[in-house]
């Protein structure tokens, strides 16, 4: 993988900057604050992009870093070739929030071609993710990367699998099934609950035994105090007797007492009101002439019309008494309204044209300025100029990416290697299921394993092939820019702005060819436009002048004043009619009303002689509440006399009651006597019931004790073969660990001679996180205990060691951000002679800031 160039819009110092990038060691020397750092943080932003920020954050992250001040374009453009294609990657960042960038990618081998590169650039382009990147080819002053996403691609290409722990993943499985029966500390797992179910199962068995005993003795308990209930029940129910019947006695004599007392009462009252009973047809024709009385009485002092309606009657007759407005009139304006509105609308048209986007669109670009035929037809020739050349630009590059394709080296490690490596894990696997489930042949897959395994491990040792440096055609390449570059500055002339260049000129000839067609169509609409103003404004002065004579219609709309008009025409009318119509009838209704009230008077002669005028209503009142009043006294006589026989029926009692009734205190002593007997049985009912409940449960638990003890000595002997599995396990992987150690060291090693034979001696790769440590004065010491230029050598070495085993065929471009600052004169040299050598196949970014460290 190599950069072959970009382009910086704004990014931090750096703006405006185009880079090219030659194979080999591209040297950057700059002072400091110039944008060396900046311009390797936008190369690592371009392939994997920026963090978001956040409000509480309380570091400075990279993307307010390196955000421009002057609000510009923040982001660029990065061109690429990997595999024998060339990308380009265009990025612009938001200030803040990662979800706003946009991000947008070009395959340039054969033209340009839109491609998608997920779920980041460096990640698909690479197969590492950015933790891996920082870790191995980018080399700057904040070492924030990890070695966590190198370990798939390495395992991939050592035994052809991503997992980064094959041993640990079935070590975990086997420790998961393992903590199941039993915890690694104190209590817990299947085997301590199997053990307290078996506690549980024997207390529970002999609770039963003890409860079957007790509710024996409990029912012996119940048939005595069932028997003394039973003496005390007899003897309170005679007692109850007596004394009920001598108070059904009193209350029948009561009952008789208020029968006597309602009989009296309505004697009394017939005597006092003889002369004023009336009778109930006399009632029922007073009441059927009242209502009509009273709402003749009620019509003739009203109103001819409602307080409303001769409100409205009034108002009206200030418009259409003089009958100058008609319905000729209202229709003779509607028809002019209606004109109105049509030039109206022809108005509306003519200005929305002169108004729309497209005219002020067209005028703007071609009004003091149109492009003319010969100028179309030089575009157009060169564009074509152009064309051609990125046609053989084109050309060239697939046929420099048929010869890459030719070029390319095999894969660095054989099939039969990777097959060994899976079939062995394969394998493993099986001996651990079968032993867990006790089948046969287990310890015959675990051999087979282990054989594969030591297979495999011998035959990854082939060599790496280099891949030749193929070169395009630079001044073919700089002829397509520069004749790019003229066609866009004379698109751009006349206001149209894009990278899309063939779209853009044919939006300028569909755009020139618009408004020649529509110039002529503009002019007429303005001319329309005038003359539409003014038959409009003479509409308006005559709709005007009419309504001026209507100041009860104040509303905007023609229309709706002249709706309101012909509704208010024919309303006057309506009330007008309404009331002369009135006026005749109030004349028949009091005639009416004369009549009826002598024939009720004549009705209530016998019992009122003199009755008021309208006291009709009043008079009536009176007799009906008196004949009201006689009935219910009626009624209640009857219903007293009916209770009295009622009750003596229902509740009947002796003439003669015996001198030796129990007096209340013994009744009281036998209710609580029985009451104790009855709390007493109860009790016993629900302890025995409790009792025997838990006594039915014998035989369950017994079956239950059984069944948990043989649970418990199988999943015990489940439990054995579990740990002695996770044992043979560890072995096996303690024999194994050194698939990542082994090329990783020969690497280091490699490139530790170069710079110090010191850094090659007695050094060891820890396999979990890929880090140095070295044995030195008898003990085993980690790289940060040694010097800045120890540690600045050894990590250069670690991470070239980490391409050549993590990349497999192409190894990936390196960005070194001044790593030999802490460095003697001596290894200051070495160093720089070994980046010769390694630039031979590998493209190197070195940048500095002293010219005594640069190349």
């Amino acid at each position: 993988m190599k950069l072959l160039s970009c382009k910086i819009e704004n990014f931090g110092v750096l703006s405006g900057l185009e880079l090219d990038f030659h194979d080999g060691v591209n040297c950057i020397l700059r002072e400091n604050g110039k944008g060396k750092t900046t311009l390797a943080a936008f190369i690592c932003a371009m392939l994997y992009g920026m963090d978001s920020v956040r409000q509480n954050d309380k570091t400075l992250k990279p993307r307010a870093h390196y955000a421009p001040w002057n609000k510009g374009k923040f982001g660029g453009s990065l061109s690429l070739s990997c595999s024998g294609r060339i990308y380009r990657i265009d990025r612009v960042f938001d200030a803040s929030s990662a979800a706003h960038d946009s991000l947008e990618c070009y395959d340039l081998t054969n033209g340009v071609q839109k491609t998608v590169l997920e779920p980041s650039p460096g990640e698909a382009l690479m197969g590492i993710p950015k933790d891996a990147f920082l870790r191995t080819a980018f080399l700057s002053g904040n070492d924030e990367g990890s070695s966590e996403g190198l370990l798939p691609k390495m395992n991939r290409l050592i035994n052809g699998s991503e997992e980064k722990d094959l041993f640990g993943k079935t070590d975990a499985l086997l420790q998961k099934m393992c903590k199941k029966y039993k915890a690694e500390r104190g209590r817990g797992g299947l085997l301590d609950e199997l053990a307290d179910r078996r506690k549980d199962a024997r207390r529970e068995l002999e609770n039963c035994l003890a409860c079957a005993d007790a509710a024996e003795k409990y029912e012996a308990e119940k048939r005595e105090a069932f028997l003394l209930q039973k003496s005390a029940e007899e003897k309170l129910d005679l007692c109850e007797a007596y004394a009920d019947a001598l108070l059904y006695k009193k209350t029948h004599e009561e009952y008789l007492a208020r029968a006597e007392d309602a009989k009296k009462k309505l004697e009394e009252f017939i005597k006092q009101n003889k002369d004023r009973q009336i009778d109930d047809k006399t009632l029922q024709t007073c009441e059927e002439l009242l209502p009509r009385i009273e709402w003749l009485r009620e019509k003739s002092g009203g109103d001819l019309l409602e307080k409303g309606e001769q409100a409205e009657l009034e108002r009206l007759e200030r418009v259409f008494s003089d009958s100058s407005v008609t319905e000729e009139t209202i229709d003779g304006i509607a028809l002019l309204v209606g004109e109105r509105e049509k030039e109206k609308e022809a108005l509306a048209r003519s200005e929305a044209l002169l108004e729309s986007e497209e005219y002020r669109t067209l005028h703007e670009r071609f009004g003091s300025r149109c492009p003319s035929d010969g100028e179309i037809a030089e575009l157009d020739g060169l564009y074509k100029d152009y064309s051609d050349a990125k046609s053989a630009l084109d050309l060239q590059n697939e046929q420099l990416f048929e010869k890459a394709k030719k070029a390319a080296d095999q894969k660095r490690f054989p099939k039969s290697a990777v097959f060994a490596a899976g079939a062995s894990v394969i394998l493993l696997i099986l001996g651990v299921v079968f032993l867990v489930f006790q089948l046969p042949l287990s310890w015959l897959w675990l051999l087979a394993g282990a054989v594969c395994a030591l297979i495999a491990l011998l035959l990854f040792t082939k060599p790496k092939r280099r891949q030749e440096v193929i070169k395009e055609d630079a001044a073919l390449k700089e002829r397509c820019a520069e004749l790019r570059g003229q066609l866009g500055d004379r698109l751009n002339s006349f206001g149209y702005f894009g990278s899309d260049l063939p779209l853009l000129l044919s939006a300028l000839k569909e755009d020139r060819t618009r408004y020649l067609l529509k110039k002529d169509g503009y002019a007429q609409a303005e001319r329309e436009r005038e003359r539409i103003k003014e038959a409009v404004r003479e509409s308006d002065e005559k709709i005007d002048a009419f309504f001026s004579a209507c100041p009860l219609y104040v509303e905007r709309d023609a229309a709706i004043r002249l709706k309101y008009l012909r509704e208010d025409l024919k309303r006057y009318r309506t009330l007008a009619d309404k009331k002369q119509h009135r006026i005749k009838d109030a004349e028949k209704d009091k005639e009416e009303l004369k009549k009826l009230c002598a024939s009720f008077a004549l009705a209530l002669l016998p019992f009122e002689p003199s009755i008021p005028e309208k006291g009709e209503r009043a008079a009536l009142e009176r007799l009906k509440e008196l004949a009201k009043k006689r009935k219910e006294l009626e009624s209640a006589l009857k219903a007293r006399t009916a209770d009295a026989r009622d009750f003596h029926a229902s509740h009947p009692y002796p003439e003669i009651f015996p001198d030796d009734i129990p007096n209340e205190e013994e009744k009281a002593k036998l209710k609580q006597a029985l009451l104790i007997c009855r709390a007493r049985i109860a009790s016993l009912d629900r302890k025995i019931e409790e009792q025997s409940r838990i006594a039915d449960r014998t035989q369950e638990c017994r079956e239950t004790l059984t069944r948990t003890e043989q649970e418990l000595e199988k999943q015990g002997a489940a439990y054995r073969i579990l740990t002695e599995t996770r044992a043979l396990l560890k072995q096996a992987e303690d024999n194994l660990l050194g698939r990542y150690t082994g090329p990783l060291r020969e690497a280091f090693e490699k490139y530790a001679g170069m710079l110090d034979d010191a850094l090659a001696q007695k050094v060891f790769v820890n396999p979990k996180d890929l880090t140095l440590v070295f044995e030195r004065e008898g003990g085993m010491r980690s790289a940060d205990l040694f010097s800045d230029g120890f540690r600045a050598m050894a990590d250069v070495c670690l991470r070239l060691a980490m391409i050549d085993t993590a990349y497999g065929e192409e190894p990936p471009f390196l960005i070194l951000d001044d790593p030999f600052a802490a460095l003697d004169d001596a290894n200051l040299r070495r160093a720089l002679r070994a980046l010769q050598t390694l630039s031979q196949s590998t493209q190197i970014l070195y940048f500095t800031c002293h010219s005594a460290r640069g190349l």
